[in-house]
């Protein structure tokens, strides 16, 4: 797409949204006959043809605070069922390759869950594609948006628990003990701080205790220019 957008799949309403601004189009799962990542790293989104969507004004960025509009104010998908969505760099072949499953799984849970519908719908293929799977916890503006360009001061965490996996961007300037807090909050889950690693640039697993240790992991970070900083919490 020609103008900067972010790309969001919530799983809980199994739904896509994109999101230009403050605008979001809500198109349902079931609208979706293609998604696929050519080898170009650009993104094909097809829709059925007419499919359906709808618009939102939603300032906050949550599902609970958006406004229904009548039309879409940014004419993206007007006359338009196939998309192409250019993701920025700094989105490693890993990242990928999660949120792709993420949409396999839900398209397939959808078909196994809807034995009557009339139209097939197409199943997506294995190529990795880019997606966040988000909920209605989450922020537009998160930087778990992937195909969104801005990140300069923020460091995209990777947050890995025994069954589960979450993607979180922070500001640099956060502290670890805010970090933790915030994954507690948003993830709704339990964390040993006896136990915390992070993978360095020679993947091996380092202990993260302290602020210091904190501070360490984003000094390689930066010194290195990587894209991400991989956390282990088991």
């Amino acid at each position: 797409m020609s103008q900067k957008s972010v790309l969001v799949l919530r799983y809980i309403t199994l739904e896509l949204c994109i999101t230009i601004h403050y605008t979001e189009i809500i198109i349902p799962l079931n609208q979706v006959r293609k998604f696929q990542l050519a080898s170009n790293r650009n993104i094909y989104l097809e829709l059925k043809k007419d499919f359906v969507r709808y618009y939102y004004n939603n300032p906050k960025g949550l599902i609970g605070t958006r406004i229904p509009i009548s039309n879409d104010p940014t004419n993206v998908t007007e006359g338009e069922n196939i998309f192409v969505f250019t993701p920025s760099e700094w989105v490693d072949i890993n990242t990928l390759r999660f949120f792709e499953e993420g949409v396999r799984q839900l398209i397939i849970h959808q078909i196994q869950n809807q034995p009557k519908l009339n139209e097939q719908i197409v199943q997506v293929s294995e190529i990795n594609s880019l997606i966040y799977i988000g909920d209605e916890k989450d922020q537009i503006e998160s930087f778990n948006s992937i195909i969104s360009g801005d990140g300069k001061e923020a460091i995209l965490l990777t947050c890995n628990f025994i069954n589960k996996k979450h993607s979180l961007r922070v500001s640099k300037e956060s502290s670890f003990n805010d970090i933790l807090s915030t994954i507690r909050d948003r993830y709704q889950v339990n964390i040993n701080p006896n136990i915390i690693t992070y993978k360095n640039q020679v993947n091996d697993k380092i202990n993260l205790i302290d602020e210091e240790d904190w501070n360490s992991a984003k000094w390689e970070f930066e010194m290195t220019k990587g894209n991400k900083i991989d956390l282990y919490f088991f």
